[in-house]
């Protein structure tokens, strides 16, 4: 998962940021042992997939969602060079044949695991890596071709072989995290990929990523569409991290029109609409999201900034010295402060607040500037 400048205390991925399953009743693949290996076979499942008219195919599918957003992505303005995932129909079928094959019968869930870590992590030779602003890392198609991924990339792959071969996963969502969960309604396995498929407890999940508000993270089973909302979301995170704000806008809405509590996708919306210069909705968007969660990691000051912006000093103030005391080593939070007060005329005090966070970060441009600008 992905996050930018929004200090939010993780949902998921995140992300996180975001009870069902996947939608796969009426598109499971057949778990019944295939028939002998025929030449060409694999070209004629592709093909036959393929042949499907896409008013007949079930809107629910991940991978024809997966494939429509490669689609708009390389025919949109913001990366022309995306490679097409066509070929990628192939790797797949041919995985899925040679699970179906090994798993026929089974139901020992360990062992289905373990066969689906086998195919990730050996037969494709995958690894985890976490730049998360490389586009190639989270599309499977470009993953596998480069044998790198992300925790959403990688995630997917698990959950594109779960499409054509019937298995019961789910995407699930923890604070800027993602990963997969083997659930048949009487076993449940959380799979990491960023310990090469090592089944995982709750708790460590808890643990590791501080999640304490089980309402807001649940670690809950996702639905296919909110699987989407997610890959979306950090789609949307990456173009914000490029200055791309209209395309970030796009995306980021959609994710918070499928999950409208997925806190980090609001935040970046917010970052997105105030890059394309909507700073006053951007902050009533931050507002809101600051009511509704007020224990969110730097909300204040994410609200705080806003308002500066927005000239509202006396609102900014009040929120900065909020986010100092919740945090007395932001260094930001002080800096922000320090702003406000100089924009209030209440000089001495706001060199008082700028020495504070010199003194957190010695090295800081901005406050150092703005001590010129008070001792003029």
């Amino acid at each position: 998962m992905m996050r930018r400048y929004i200090g939010l205390r993780r949902c998921a991925v995140v992300i996180s940021a975001a009870a069902a399953c996947v939608l796969m009743n009426d598109c499971r693949a057949s778990r019944k042992r295939p028939a002998a290996t025929l030449p060409g076979e694999q070209a004629r499942l592709s093909d036959a997939m393929t042949a499907v008219p896409a008013r007949l195919q079930p809107p629910a599918l991940l991978s024809l969602q997966l494939h429509r957003i490669v689609q708009e992505y390389r025919h949109s303005d913001s990366d022309s060079g995306m490679d097409a995932d066509s070929s990628f129909n192939g790797t797949l079928d041919s995985a899925a044949l040679f699970l179906s094959s090994r798993l026929f019968g089974e139901s020992d869930a360990e062992r289905i695991v373990n066969e689906l870590n086998a195919v990730v992590f050996d037969r494709w030779g995958m690894a985890f890596d976490n730049d998360r602003n490389n586009l190639q890392y989270l599309f499977p198609h470009c993953a596998v071709a480069g044998k790198r991924g992300s925790c959403v990339g990688m995630s997917l792959l698990y959950l594109l072989l779960a499409e054509k071969t019937g298995l019961p996963l789910h995407g699930v969502l923890a604070p800027s995290h993602f990963f997969v969960r083997y659930d048949d309604g009487k076993t449940r396995l959380n799979i990491e990929t960023l310990r090469k498929g090592e089944c995982m407890s709750e708790a460590w999940y808890r643990q590791r990523y501080g999640i304490t508000d089980t309402v807001l993270y649940p670690l809950r089973n996702l639905t296919a569409q909110e699987v989407v909302a997610v890959v979306h979301y950090n789609l949307g995170t990456i173009c914000l991290n490029r200055r791309l704000y209209d395309a970030a806008a796009v995306y980021l809405r959609h994710a918070v029109s499928v999950m409208p509590y997925f806190c980090e996708a609001r935040g970046n919306l917010a970052l997105a609409l105030d890059g394309q210069g909507e700073s006053a909705t951007a902050l009533e968007l931050l507002q809101a999201l600051r009511e509704k969660h007020p224990s969110l990691d730097h909300i204040d000051r994410n609200v705080a900034s806003l308002q500066l912006k927005c000239c509202a000093y006396g609102d900014a103030l009040e929120s900065f010295t909020s986010a100092c005391c919740l945090s007395p080593a932001d260094a930001e939070a002080h800096y922000g402060r320090a702003a406000a007060l100089y924009q209030l005329k209440r000089t001495e005090e706001a060199a008082a607040a700028c020495e504070t966070a010199l003194a957190l970060r010695p090295g800081y441009r901005e406050a150092r500037e703005l001590m010129g600008r008070i001792a003029e």
